[in-house]
């Protein structure tokens, strides 16, 4: 398997990175999670990043390994399991990631390894910038403390350790983590969406900032949050340096399967990007942790090629108009081997923008067709040129998944859409056509023209729920779905409907049909 860079703009000002492996195991209990850092390795990561002439330096893998047995102190066994290990384990990566840290125009990448590798990353980026912040992206706190909580496993408190809620009587030894840890304001979660109420309770108690997933859909979208939770962390923009943690389960687990603890409702493939992407650009990125990725939970199947993917990219994983394509295609304006297929069109058609001489027949679509000003789009993103073009001069409203993300998230898109569509507030009935692949493959792989960036699974029962609450939503398209191409039986999650059993992309077309009546399927704890 290998990965190959695209030919991009490079973003990061960054002229060496800094790989650090860990491949620790030890915070939880499944195996798995210490095969990552050489995994992205074996999927050509390393290439991928000399083609951004950014030069890679190897830190090699750091594990139990490479803890002598004078520095596990059985003295240290509490009820948090493996700290005895865990102490001398995470304190080589602490140095590690100091050092690194200390070279110029250099990014540190630790690649976990559960998450319990953050308290000697973070930590040893603390010791060399004293003003670090810290964003969290994870579906859980990780704020366990152990004398409120009876969970046993140290991936779960990390945070709470670098934050000080930890006391040398619940978690022996760590002296070395003294002087390097972080203050309540200097994190921030975003995505974080299944917490347990005693780190709820110490979260509200110490006003962490938290963006859940609600937050993203009501308040503005990635974008915005990400704003606000960098001018959170640097209200007065003093470009202090930040670091992100980042558990691959605050990531939506229809693009990240491969972890231990998935939770429905996480970041998309364009929100996940575009934080990273933004970080990139503002100068002052110092490090990333990547963790809890487990190869062995990963689906065996090579992941399904789409629209937009690296040709070269070969690694494991698995009307408002709501399409990928725009579907107005006008056959005397393309190329003539897309002139064979109505699915490219049936848009322009409703539009009268096809001519008898183009389409013969349908005399009874005359008088039944649909104003331009009476369509808009959401989530298309894969157009043909013709289709660009007729689009921009007739004026057409498109909202791409770009402008969800840069202006206002998908409930200030629909709203801007029904305001565009019944300007005076009358009323005026909405019809959805709504292809499968205006969702993202990752959560509708089971359709014929996929193209990465679409709805996630938030987004698209948002829409359906906010219309069904509004009234005047008088039916809907429910088209594309292929289950000859649809992936194998979907794994249950919570929250979902016990009454449907079905490969995903059908499992997903009923259950956005039951939001078209109103259900709710998003139990989200709001923090």
């Amino acid at each position: 398997m290998q990965i190959v860079a695209q030919k991009l703009e490079k973003l990061v000002p960054k002229s060496k990175l800094h790989y650090v492996g860990c491949a620790v195991k030890e915070g939880q209990t499944k195996n798995g999670v210490d095969l990552a850092p050489q995994a992205l390795r074996e999927a050509g990561l390393f290439d991928a990043l000399k083609e951004y002439n950014c030069e890679v330096i190897d830190h090699g893998d750091i594990s139990i390994k490479n803890v002598k047995k004078e520095n596990i102190k059985e003295e240290n066994k509490g009820s948090v399991k493996m700290v005895e290990v865990l102490d001398p384990l995470l304190y080589e990566i602490h140095k590690t990631v100091k050092k690194a840290a200390q070279e110029k125009n250099g990014f540190v990448c630790t690649v976990g390894g559960d998450h319990s590798v953050a308290t000697g990353s973070i930590s040893g980026m603390k010791s060399v910038h004293e003003n670090l912040k810290v964003i969290w992206i994870d579906a859980h706190p990780d704020a366990i403390v152990p004398s409120m909580s009876e969970y046993p496993y140290y991936h779960g408190m990390p945070a709470s350790h670098l934050m000080g809620w930890i006391t040398q009587d619940e978690i022996k030894g760590f002296e070395w983590l003294k002087g390097n840890q972080i203050k309540n304001e200097d994190i921030v979660y975003i995505a974080v969406r299944d917490i347990d109420n005693d780190e709820k309770v110490n979260l509200k108690e110490k006003g962490i900032k938290c963006f859940t997933p609600e937050h993203i859909l009501k308040h503005g979208g990635i974008g915005p949050v990400l704003d606000r939770a960098l001018k959170y962390l640097d209200p007065e923009n003093k470009g202090f340096p930040v670091y992100v943690s980042c558990d691959i389960d605050g990531l939506d687990p229809s693009i990240a399967p491969g972890t231990g603890t998935k939770a429905h409702g996480g970041l998309s493939y364009q929100e996940a990007h575009y934080i990273f992407r933004s970080l990139a650009n503002r100068g002052n990125f110092v490090g990333l942790d990547m963790v809890e990725i487990n190869p062995l939970l990963d689906p065996k199947e090579k992941k399904v090629k789409v629209f937009g993917d690296n040709p070269n990219l070969d690694a494991t994983e698995t009307v408002i108009w709501i399409d990928a394509h725009a579907d107005a295609v006008v056959p005397s304006m393309t190329d003539p081997e897309k002139r064979n297929n109505y699915h490219g069109m049936p848009a322009s058609h409703l539009m009268g923008w096809l001519g008898q001489d183009e389409i013969k027949g349908f005399h009874w679509l005359e008088g039944n067709q649909i104003k331009e000003e009476d369509i808009v789009y959401i989530s298309v993103r894969d157009i043909d040129n013709d289709e660009k073009l007729s689009l921009k001069q007739k004026g057409i409203k498109c909202f791409t998944p770009d402008h969800i993300l840069e202006h206002g998230g998908i409930a200030q898109v629909l709203q801007r859409a029904v305001n565009y569509l019944d300007p005076k507030k009358e009323g005026c009935p909405i019809y959805i056509s709504f292809d499968i692949d205006g969702c993202d493959p990752e959560i509708a792989p089971g359709t014929g023209t996929k193209a990465h960036g679409g709805l996630n699974y938030n987004e698209s029962h948002y829409i359906l729920r906010k219309l069904a609450e509004s009234g005047n939503f008088v039916g809907m398209d429910m088209v594309e779905i292929n289950p000859l191409l649809d992936t194998k039986q979907k794994i249950k999650m919570f929250g979902d409907n016990e009454n449907l059993d079905a490969t995903e992309t059908v499992f997903l077309g009923c259950d956005l049909v039951l939001s078209c009546v109103g259900r709710s399927n998003l139990f989200l704890q709001d923090c």
